[in-house]
């Protein structure tokens, strides 16, 4: 009896280990993917910028860290059995330098950014302790800023992408500002669910991903848009 009970046991903590597994390996891949943007911009723009030497430097070590990300995201993967793969363990506060995670993700889109015209402004409070990892906090911005910029590219006129953060009733709120295609009210209702995306080619997991990895630190975010006039995307968090 005892030994069916055991069976029984493993074989429940192995359909758990499966199931956190088969949860996060869709925002897992996710972020491989958005890791392996900075290799392949250095790829494409290195010929024509291969005797500027603080680009080769610049982008060498961008390059280097996002695919060591990537290895420890597939060591995840791989190593299934461990605690981050469980939901129900909690966050410590970090000490978060947001501009210095705002300029990393801008230095992997900076090419594209001079590409398509964008101009970027930013605002700052200086570093602040939140309940949610730096690594993390690094991919939220990252898709936020994506979905900025690619909201923009295709858009004629003024393009501003503009990033603040603010005190406000004991939170600390990230804003991400564009002047893109915004969304329409239908495209609103959808826009955090898993695999919603209007852009060709997108996941529909970047902001589904960052609302879980929110919430779960005890925040929110917010989404407002107006068709042909563009977006802002507010996250917030408690101090």
């Amino acid at each position: 009896m005892k030994l069916w009970h055991k069976k029984n046991e493993e074989e429940g903590e192995d359909f758990l280990k499966y199931y956190h597994l088969g949860r996060l390996c869709p925002e897992l891949f996710h972020e491989i993917k958005n890791k392996l943007i900075a290799p392949k911009i250095f790829l494409q723009t290195f010929p024509e910028k291969f005797q500027d030497l603080k680009f080769r430097n610049d982008f060498s070590k961008i390059a280097a860290r996002e695919i060591d990300h990537i290895q420890k995201l597939i060591l995840r993967v791989l190593d299934f059995r461990s605690s981050s793969l469980n939901d129900s363990s909690d966050f410590p506060h970090f000490s978060i330098a947001l501009p210095k995670i705002v300029k990393q993700c801008l230095s992997i889109l900076g090419v594209e950014i001079q590409k398509y015209g964008i101009r970027v402004q930013t605002h700052f409070l200086d570093s602040f302790s939140l309940p949610i990892s730096t690594a993390q906090t690094r991919e939220i911005v990252f898709n936020l800023l994506l979905n900025a910029l690619q909201a923009m590219k295709n858009k004629r006129g003024k393009k501003v992408l503009s990033i603040f953060t603010q005190n406000n009733k004991n939170q600390i709120q990230l804003k991400v500002e564009d002047s893109g295609k915004g969304m329409t009210a239908e495209e609103l209702r959808h826009v955090f669910q898993p695999y919603f995306t209007t852009k060709s080619g997108g996941s529909g997991l970047g902001l589904s991903t960052s609302k879980r990895w929110i919430e779960k630190a005890g925040g929110n975010i917010s989404l407002k848009s107006l068709k042909n006039k563009g977006t802002t995307v507010t996250a917030a968090f408690p101090q």
